[in-house]
């Protein structure tokens, strides 16, 4: 028997699962991005209030960086 005869099937299920955790990776990454949507929409001000307070926490860690 060959190695590639051995490593064949090995490759065919790494790539299968592979193609399995890709494809639920994408599902998630769009069902975080629908409910990121739906609340920005449903909360305007909240969602800035929010991107501004990151922005100053993120400012004050690299401007204290001695």
């Amino acid at each position: 028997m060959k190695i590639e005869e051995q490593i064949q099937p090995t490759a065919s299920e790494l790539t299968h699962r592979f193609q399995d955790v890709q494809q639920r990776a994408t599902e998630a990454a769009k069902n975080v991005s629908e409910v990121t949507d739906r609340f920005v929409h449903d909360n305007p001000w909240k969602t800035v209030a929010l991107g501004a307070i990151i922005g100053c926490f993120i400012g004050f860690l690299i401007g204290h960086r001695d």
